[in-house]
């Protein structure tokens, strides 16, 4: 795919809620409260704000509010992907084949990408993981691209509810 540069970026966020129960490695993070998301599906709304609804993704920033730092990775897709992702199940068998077509890439958030933020109250933790830019498009007319956050790490957040914030950069 040609995607033409025109000169201006866009960051988006989105707030992803957790349970209070243990997760596995292979998990879905992600309940159907955060940010409007459906089940797992993270919308990145209007990410891709330009004509093209094309662009690059520069950065991925993560803040976990509960300072678990568990790896993790994170699989883009253009359009909503089909399936069931419910929050702390596995993803294995989930992933409908038909989404394979849409998948923009994957960013994997290690564990050694992670930092305490120094002198926060609640020991937050940001991870800002070094990845190659991915070129992405969206097949949503206003830009939208879904993302499915899945732990590669045992994390455990006190009690449910919105501990992490996901933030995507783009160049359009």
């Amino acid at each position: 795919m040609n995607v033409k540069a025109e000169g201006s970026a866009n960051i988006v966020s989105v707030d992803v809620g957790v349970s209070g129960t243990p997760y596995a490695v292979g998990d879905v993070i992600g309940t159907a409260g955060g940010s409007g998301n459906d089940n797992g599906k993270l919308p990145f709304r209007a990410a891709l704000k330009n004509s093209q609804r094309a662009g690059v993704l520069q950065s991925v920033t993560l803040y976990d509010y509960c300072n678990q730092k568990a790896a993790m990775d994170l699989l883009l897709f253009a359009q909503k992907p089909e399936g069931q992702y419910p929050d702390n199940a596995p993803i294995y068998g989930a992933l409908a084949e038909t989404n394979l077509g849409v998948l923009l890439g994957i960013v994997k958030i290690a564990q050694t990408d992670w930092k305490t933020v120094p002198g926060s109250v609640n020991n937050v933790a940001m991870a800002a993981p070094t990845f190659q830019p991915i070129v992405v498009r969206s097949n949503d007319t206003s830009g939208t691209i879904y993302g499915v956050l899945i732990s590669g790490g045992t994390p455990t957040w006190y009690g449910s509810g919105m501990n992490l914030q996901l933030s995507l950069g783009f160049l359009l």
